[in-house]
This record gives structure tokens, C-alpha cells and sequence, in this order.
């Protein structure tokens, strides 16, 4: 049996755990030093059926869903300006005005995908600045964009923009550390 404080994670003077303020996120041409916040990493839910026998019910897994979108909170800079890349973002999905010549466009998922020119992940930090855990966002695409909340002149704050992020799946491209005995990936 271990001494108090041996071989656990509190007792151990070196173990750092994940910290909720090192993170990085990263959406298309969006400075990454602009994140002020994000809403939620990914979450997996999975739906369950029940069969129901006499008296009794018993419950089996069903389809594993990725809750979407999480959204971005950040601040509005005026260099580079961020409600207009966002803006163009929304325009490179297929949306034009509607006193435009390309008016006829539409949206589509492979044009809003494209839009973000890459990948969308969300990267936790250890206390040196290394990457310690990555999520990948996959087949993500901006559904809403808040440019703002409202104007006032009795508060003196940074305007900020909301971008809900929607996407399929997430995956876990990196982790540092071992998994618990009995889990290692398959």
C-alpha cells in the first residue's frame, strides 16, 4: 500500500492537471489571441433504448451523437477586423446580399466547411506552453455569429463577437498521459 501521498496525483509536487485558462482555439483566420472564451469542449452523448419485459425494463446503448455547435467568445479588434473576416466567412459558405448580381448562391456544408479554410480545434496547454490535449472539430462550420451585444455608453468594455461552431464529431488527435488501466485506445 502506497504512503500518503504517494503515487497520487495531489501528493505529487511535479503533476500540474489541466488548467480551464491555457488554451488555444484555433477557426479559420481567426487570431487565436482574440479567444476570450469557449462555451464547452466536445460532448458525446448516447441515446438509449428500453425494452420493456412484464415487470421489468432493461435499457441497451443506441447512437453516440456529438452535441453542436460550442460557441466562441471573443473580443473585436479593430486590426485585424474581426467582425469583417467573420463576415466574409459567412460570405465564402455561399450567403450574398441580396442586391447582388450572385444572389442566386446558396449555402452548402462543403462551401461553410471550406470556408474556414481548415481545421477547428480547441488545444489545452501544460504551464510551458506545450500541447497537451487536442480536439479536432470535424466537418465544422459557423451557424450563427453575434457581432455584438448592445451599446452603451456607461460601460467602458470590449465589444466582443459570438460564433456558434456547429460539427459532426470530435476527435481526440492528442493527449499526453496514460489512460486508465484497462481503456488504452483500441
Amino acid at each position: 500500500m502506497p504512503n500518503a501521498g504517494e503515487g497520487i496525483f495531489w501528493g505529487d509536487a511535479q503533476s500540474d492537471p489541466k488548467r480551464k485558462y491555457r488554451f488555444f482555439f484555433y477557426l479559420g483566420g481567426v487570431p487565436v489571441w482574440v479567444v476570450k472564451s469557449v462555451s464547452a469542449k466536445p460532448e458525446a452523448t448516447i441515446a438509449s433504448q428500453s425494452h420493456t419485459f412484464l415487470n421489468h425494463e432493461f435499457k441497451y446503448p443506441g447512437r453516440v451523437t456529438w452535441n453542436s455547435p460550442i460557441d466562441v467568445t471573443m473580443g473585436d479588434p479593430v486590426e485585424p477586423d474581426l467582425a469583417r473576416t467573420l463576415l466574409n466567412i459567412v460570405r465564402k459558405s455561399g450567403y450574398d446580399y441580396p442586391t447582388s448580381p450572385q444572389a442566386i448562391r446558396t449555402t452548402s456544408k462543403g462551401a461553410a466547411i471550406d470556408a474556414l479554410g481548415g481545421a477547428v480545434r480547441i488545444v489545452q496547454l501544460d504551464a510551458d506552453g506545450n500541447e497537451i490535449e487536442v480536439w479536432e472539430l470535424k466537418n465544422a462550420w459557423i451557424e450563427k455569429v453575434t457581432f455584438g451585444t448592445g451599446l452603451d455608453y456607461a460601460d467602458d468594455g470590449l465589444q466582443d463577437i459570438t460564433v456558434s461552431v456547429a460539427f459532426d464529431w470530435a476527435e481526440l488527435t492528442k493527449s499526453v498521459g496514460n489512460p486508465v488501466a484497462g481503456y488504452e485506445s483500441i
